[in-house]
């Protein structure tokens, strides 16, 4: 018990020591880091999408009858 809360007493000291030691940043942005942040937002929103509708296909398939693949299989299997 003493073990723990010896290590977050120093994982909160470093936290606080970490925080005290935040300068500020003067960062400079171009303008094609806009388009490219754009670029990614809209691939992650077509890649979702694409991954909803392949499970979505897959889920619909799990209420189809299977009564189509039935008749298939008689015309082809040999009496």
């Amino acid at each position: 018990m003493n073990v723990i809360i010896r290590r977050d007493v120093l994982i909160f000291g470093i936290f606080l020591l970490t925080v005290a030691a935040v300068t500020p940043v003067h960062a400079y942005l171009d303008p094609g880091t806009g388009s490219f942040v754009l670029q990614m937002i809209l691939g992650g929103v077509a890649g979702a999408a694409l991954l909803v509708r392949m499970y979505w296909q897959k889920f619909l398939g799990l209420f189809k009858s299977d009564a189509g693949t039935e008749e298939h299989g008689r015309k082809n299997s040999v009496d």
